[in-house]
């Protein structure tokens, strides 16, 4: 492993092959999460009808619940396990598996068209975004404070909602803002976390973080691709 050895951050003082191989394994590892994610929800999709997914939506909840639930608790309690071998790979893969039901429920009770479209638009967004962290001479790595302001506001405004939903319909325009809210935050994460992986800006993540930096990009991508069918999609009757 050309990177085991070094502890330094990702800048452009390092050895190119340092930094090429830090890159590569985040990419690397991260396409492995999402073929394992596509695996794991495609039947859902393919095998199960809306109204199943809907009478068992509790197993979701339940995923979503354990996978936080290990992600604070890892990085409270635990954070160096993110950062060796076996335990980083174990930590990735219980969020995976888990994000990945959730993910799978959530398609089921949309239209295949409508999920191929929210597909296609976050590979296109996503491969945009990233050219984008890449070449530009503006750093965004020092916006997670202000990012990070955004998303508990969007996770306040969504749980507002869910309580507004027990007692009675939530209005079209709210789920509408509440989705586009919801992309607008996770492509600015898209380009923050890029930038951070890359090196070469003011906040870096060091070679032993490859985990780690590939999650933050699997968290962006799936919640970019949730935001997207909820706002273009249709469901199933």
């Amino acid at each position: 492993d050309d990177i085991a050895n070094y502890k330094g951050p990702v800048n452009d003082s390092m050895p190119a092959y340092v930094r090429a191989g830090f890159v590569r394994k985040v990419y690397f590892t991260l396409s492995m999460q999402l073929i394992l994610t596509f695996l794991i929800a495609m039947p859902f999709k393919a095998f199960l009808s809306p109204s199943w997914v809907h009478s068992h939506a509790y197993l979701s909840q339940v995923a979503s619940v354990i996978a936080i639930a290990v992600m604070i608790g890892t990085m409270c309690c635990c954070k160096d396990a993110t950062r060796t071998y076996p335990g980083n790979y174990v930590f990735l893969l219980v969020i995976t598996v888990c994000i990945s039901i959730t993910v799978g429920f959530l398609t089921a009770i949309y239209k295949t068209d409508s999920v191929l479209l929210a597909l296609g638009a976050t590979v296109m967004v996503f491969g945009s975004l990233t050219a984008y962290a890449k070449y530009t001479k503006s750093d965004f790595t020092g916006m997670g404070p202000y990012l990070m302001a955004a998303l508990m506001s969007l996770m306040g405004f969504g749980f507002v909602l869910s309580l507004f939903s027990m007692f009675a319909s939530v209005p079209p325009v709210m789920q509408t803002l509440y989705a586009l809210g919801g992309t607008l935050i996770f492509s600015m994460y898209i380009v923050y976390d890029t930038q951070q992986i890359l090196g070469g800006r003011s906040i870096e993540l060091g070679v032993d973080e490859y985990v780690f930096a590939a999650l933050n990009l699997y968290l962006d991508i799936i919640n970019l691709f949730i935001t997207l069918l909820q706002l273009m999609g249709q469901r199933e009757n």
